[in-house]
C-alpha cells in the first residue's frame, strides 16, 4: 500500500513539473499570436487608408471614421484587449488605436500612422504602422508614444475617449 501512495505521489510530482514547464511556453505562444493578429488589423487598416488616398487626395484622413465603409469595426480593437467594437461612425471615441493624424503618401518612412499601445500587449511593448506600409513590433513603444506626445513633437495624434479613459490619462489627445 505505501508503494502504491510513493507512486502516485512521484507520478504526481511529474505531471505538476511537466505543467509548470509547458504553462510559460503556452502563454507566450498565446502572446505571439496576439501581436500577430494585431498587427494583421494594423495591415488592414493600412489598406483602407491607402484606398482612401486615391488620386487627386494624398492626405490620411483627419479622423479614422471616414474609413467607416470600407472596414470591419473589428480592425479597430486590439486582440489583445478585452474592449468590444463600437459603431464605425464614431470609431474615434472608442478604437484601441493611437492615430498621428497630418501625414500623406509621401511622408518619409520611419514616421508612425497608427500605434496600439503596451496596455493591449500586458505591457511588453505595442505595434506599430508605419509610414512605409510596414507594421512591426517595438518593445519600447512607450517611448515612442511619448516623443510623438511631446510638446515639441510636431504631430498631431488622436486618442480615442476610451483609451484615454482606460491609460487613466496617460494617453491624450495632441492636436
Amino acid at each position: 500500500m505505501k508503494k502504491r501512495v510513493v507512486i502516485f505521489m512521484v507520478a504526481g510530482l511529474l505531471v505538476y513539473l511537466l505543467l509548470s514547464l509547458l504553462l510559460p511556453a503556452i502563454s507566450m505562444v498565446q502572446e505571439l499570436g496576439t501581436r500577430s493578429k494585431c498587427q494583421e488589423h494594423l495591415h488592414s487598416l493600412e489598406k483602407a487608408l491607402v484606398a482612401y488616398c486615391s488620386t487627386p487626395i494624398t492626405n490620411y484622413p483627419s479622423n479614422l471614421n471616414i474609413l467607416s465603409s470600407d472596414v470591419s469595426p473589428d480592425l479597430f480593437v486590439c486582440p489583445g484587449s478585452w474592449n468590444k467594437p463600437g459603431s464605425l461612425n464614431n470609431a474615434m471615441e472608442w478604437t484601441d488605436y493611437i492615430y498621428v493624424t497630418g501625414l500623406s503618401t509621401s511622408t518619409p518612412p520611419g514616421v508612425p500612422v497608427l500605434i496600439c499601445p503596451p496596455e493591449n500587449h500586458l505591457g511588453k511593448g505595442g505595434c506599430i504602422l508605419d509610414t512605409d506600409h510596414s507594421t512591426k513590433w517595438y518593445p519600447n513603444v512607450s517611448s515612442i508614444i511619448s516623443n510623438l506626445m511631446s510638446p515639441t513633437s510636431a504631430c498631431t495624434v488622436v486618442v480615442s475617449k476610451r483609451l484615454a479613459e482606460q491609460s487613466h490619462g496617460k494617453y491624450k489627445s495632441k492636436l
